[in-house]
């Protein structure tokens, strides 16, 4: 059991990750994100605890699309400018170094 530190010591690593995951925890999406984002075939990544696409460079662009299409109600220029945030697999955003 850790008791509450005073506030200008420093917290011990078990609270400081607990004060982490309910950040993100509450950046979850709400009902309509959250169904257009399983209907492009998004999961929820077991160690971030976001919901994820992971995609190749074939179905990539489609599953975005389909993702905005559903936000936007199927207004294809209301679509285009919502954004999506992308994150590269590899460090750096390059091909792997052989």
């Amino acid at each position: 059991m850790v008791s509450a530190a005073p506030s200008g010591a420093p917290r011990p690593a078990g609270a400081q990750l607990a004060q982490r995951q309910t950040q993100r925890a509450g950046r979850q999406p709400n009902a309509a994100q959250l169904k257009c984002l399983q209907q492009a075939g998004a999961s929820p990544d077991p160690v971030t605890k976001r919901w994820t696409f992971y995609t190749t460079e074939r179905d990539g662009a489609s599953r975005t699309d389909m993702f905005r299409l559903c936000l936007a109600g199927g207004d294809r220029a209301r679509a285009q400018t919502i954004p999506v945030r992308e994150f590269p697999m590899n460090p750096g955003g390059s091909l792997p170094q052989r």
